[in-house]
Formats: C-alpha cells, structure tokens, sequence
C-alpha cells in the first residue's frame, strides 16, 4: 500500500467495516491519516471515527477525547453533538441534554 493520506483513510474504513473488524488497525490508519496533515478539510471526521471505534472497545475517555477533537474542528455539526451526548448518557444525564439540545439548535440553524 502506498503511504498517503487517502490510503490510510481507506485501510482504516475498510478496518471498521469488514466482516471481522478490526478496530485496532483501523484506529492506527486513521491516526496516521491525522499525523499526515493532509486531509485536514475532512479531520473532524476521522476524530468522530475514531470516537465511534474507542466507544465499541470500550474505551469511553479516549471517545470521549476524540469527540471533543472533533467539536473542536467543527463547533456547529450536529452529529458530534449527539455523539458526544450518548457518551455522557449513562453518567452525566444533564450534560447530555445540553449536547443534544446544542445538536437540535444547529440542525434549526442548518436546515436538516
């Protein structure tokens, strides 16, 4: 495989998505795609990627950290809000309603 972004992108979904995943190989494609700088455009979504693969492991603070990475890329996208609110489900019930009520917000504002 040749060493590009793109590559490593393409590795680590397919990783996540074949019969047997395996998360741990994904995990190591997308943090080389991150290392890479190269798909900046397109990194909060590998961070919700990541967030998503830590949350199956169970691995919640790492999720939780990526998820945070994410929103810090893109502050006003939905979806990582509610990701980020199912991670605070079970333990902190009142920071997930503010998660989800931040995702329904931006939905208004964006039309979805």
């Amino acid at each position: 495989m040749e060493d590009t972004a793109v590559n490593w992108f393409e590795e680590g979904v397919l990783n996540c998505n074949s019969n047997k995943p395996d998360y741990e190989k994904a995990l190591i494609c997308f943090k080389r795609v991150i290392s890479s700088r190269k798909m900046a455009e397109n990194e909060y979504e590998i961070w919700n990627l990541m967030s998503s693969i830590y949350h199956e492991l169970g691995r919640d603070n790492l999720a939780m950290q990526c998820i945070t990475n994410a929103l810090k890329l893109a502050p006003k996208n939905p979806n990582l809000w509610i990701q980020k609110a199912q991670l605070l489900e079970q333990d902190n019930p009142e920071e997930a309603k503010k998660c989800f009520k931040k995702a329904l917000e931006f939905s208004k504002v964006l039309n979805l």
